[in-house]
């Protein structure tokens, strides 16, 4: 049986960040990006617009940042799964990744090794946050 294609929305404000994950997307043929975009106001439309099966989305955008992007697209693409790929890694930041429906929150300098375990797990449902963030989640009350 083949798989089924995932369809890729890349959305971060750096050129040669969005042209590293084009070259890291075509090591997994059953993975597609169907558009870029560099802004938020951009993602919200072409979300919108495509209905992705995912985004790789940046928390630092022009305009509307990422996670009021995020807020947005779930209301206009509610089936998309977002993946948050940023070089912020503070808890309030991964935690409101997650409140406003990211399911994967990956640092950007750990995208080689998280990204292929980040993908699988978001598409099944699943929350995935790169293991060195876990490090420095706040634990409960002691």
């Amino acid at each position: 049986m083949a798989e089924s294609l995932v369809r890729i929305l890349l959305a971060d404000d750096s050129e040669q960040w969005r042209r590293f994950l084009l070259t890291f997307v075509k090591d997994y043929p059953s993975w597609q990006v169907i558009a870029e975009t560099c802004d938020g106001q951009g993602t919200i439309e072409k979300a919108s617009e495509l209905q992705p099966d995912l985004i790789f989305l940046d928390i630092c955008l022009p305009g509307i940042n990422g996670i009021e992007a995020a807020r947005m697209i779930k209301k206009t693409a509610p089936r998309t799964k977002i993946l948050f790929l940023s070089t912020l890694t503070h808890p309030a930041i991964v935690q409101a990744a997650s409140n406003v429906g990211g399911l994967g929150f990956v640092t950007k300098t750990d995208t080689l090794r998280d990204l292929p375990l980040a993908v699988e797990a978001v598409l099944a449902g699943q929350r995935f946050v790169s293991p060195r963030l876990l490090a420095q989640e706040p634990k409960g009350p002691e």
